[in-house]
């Protein structure tokens, strides 16, 4: 029998905190049930912030008729509640849905059809109002193969119109609708049921004031200009079907950052990163409680040669080597054969003492420029970003591919901060950047 065939069949995993996780939810759920609920945050009089108490939608026929209400509205506001530290994608337990007229508290454990929730966000046609939502608009590429279409990002937004970036939802509530939310339930027992009155109004109060907020910024982005780059933006983080599948590239950077690693302990470091990817869907595990990072990297670092030597490993989980072992074994011999040419490339990047001077320098400026132009310079980049391509930037080097060399970031930020430091005086900067905005 295939070794795949056998984990399936026989061998399973169980995240080593998950009891821990599940007793802190479920204190924190039972406390929010027994707490007195408390006087509610005053809904303000505003014609796109529905006052409305939620709706519980448990059919299919409900939903039917929630998602009728939103293709005639055109628009709505959109969350989810899920519990993320027990399965490889998150369980659902939660949809909040809103419009101007109605909030719709969608149950997914009550087995409703959610397709035509996917279909909506997937429409270009109807607009989906989110705040921070990537992880939230996941299941559509998942359950259709199919991008979000049309989505408003008010974080995103937020950080063109002078906000932080990320500004949290109750940051935004209070600046764009005077109200001040209570104090959140973000890691409570969703899947109990039934539903408190303060886990309903906790969930009602994630998307009713969305629709306001989208107004309000929107309004802001269009007197700044930026109307258009917010809607790049959104497009190229969130509307992109690459996004929602699982980026080996990306993962594997993420697990070695900036560390000291040679070519031949990065292949195989990589190689890691890609199986506890699929170890974790097949044990349907989240991947960091499938084996730890640091467990990864002391793996890349020793290449261990027998299952002794993986048993050593500090934090190694033992059922790990019983179900994989030979798999990571065999990894450690294919990376050490694999030729130069097909290993990854040093990351390790060290600034020299002039050079970190200068991109000092650089970031500062930036910081400023963002400053004068509303936008958070977090949204555009990291300081260690700037780091790596300073020289680049300043030289207008900068690879095609490269964020700052595209898009709105090269055209408000990246041609500026160039023309400031090549000496031209900042009154004209500032004329010229004003021209192609306009």
């Amino acid at each position: 029998m295939p070794e795949s065939e056998s984990v399936t069949a026989k061998s399973r995993l169980m995240p080593r905190h998950l009891p821990a996780r599940q007793n802190r939810r479920n204190q924190n759920h039972m406390q929010a049930q027994s707490a007195p609920a408390g006087k509610p945050a005053r809904i303000p009089d505003h014609p796109l912030i529905c006052k409305e108490a939620g709706i519980l939608i448990e059919s299919d026929e409900d939903l039917a008729a929630l998602v009728a209400h939103v293709r005639e509205v055109g628009s709505f506001a959109y969350d989810t509640e899920f519990i993320g530290e027990s399965s490889y994608y998150p369980q659902l337990c939660l949809i909040q849905i809103a419009t101007h007229q109605q909030v719709g508290l969608v149950d997914p454990l009550c087995e409703v059809d959610l397709t035509p929730i996917w279909e909506l966000i997937a429409d270009p046609d109807i607009k989906t109002i989110v705040h921070a939502g990537m992880q939230d608009l996941e299941p559509v590429a998942r359950h259709l193969d199919k991008a979000p279409a049309n989505i408003f990002d008010s974080q995103i937004a937020a950080a063109f119109c002078n906000q932080p970036y990320p500004a949290s939802l109750a940051h935004l509530v209070e600046v764009c609708c005077g109200v001040k939310l209570g104090k959140g339930l973000t890691y409570t027992a969703w899947d109990r049921r039934p539903l408190s009155p303060t886990h309903q109004r906790y969930a009602c109060d994630d998307v009713r004031y969305l629709p306001a907020i989208e107004a309000a910024l929107n309004e802001q982005l269009q007197q700044a200009g930026y109307a258009q780059a917010m809607r790049d933006e959104c497009i190229e983080s969130m509307e992109e079907l690459s996004i929602y599948k699982p980026n080996i590239e990306a993962l594997f950077n993420r697990v070695r950052s900036n560390r000291n690693f040679s070519r031949k302990e990065s292949a195989l470091l990589k190689l890691l990163v890609a199986w506890r990817q699929d170890a974790a869907q097949e044990q349907n595990l989240p991947p960091r409680s499938v084996v730890k990072d640091d467990v990864l990297i002391a793996m890349s670092k020793k290449s261990p040669k027998s299952r002794q030597s993986l048993f050593n490993l500090k934090h190694m989980p033992k059922p790990i080597i019983n179900i994989y072992g030979d798999q990571l074994l065999e990894m450690v011999q294919t990376a050490k054969n694999m030729p130069k040419d097909k290993m990854p490339r040093d990351n390790k990047f060290e600034e020299t003492t002039a050079q970190r001077h200068r991109s000092e320098q650089l970031w500062v400026a930036l910081n400023a420029l963002c400053h004068g132009k509303g936008i958070a310079p977090a949204l555009v980049t990291s300081r260690q970003e700037i780091s790596r391509c300073c020289q680049d930037m300043l030289s207008d080097q900068l690879p095609e591919d490269h964020s700052m060399n595209n898009g709105w970031r090269k055209t408000l930020i990246t041609q500026p901060l160039q023309a400031m430091t090549s000496g031209k005086p900042l009154e004209l900067v500032w004329e010229q950047d004003a021209l192609k905005l306009g």
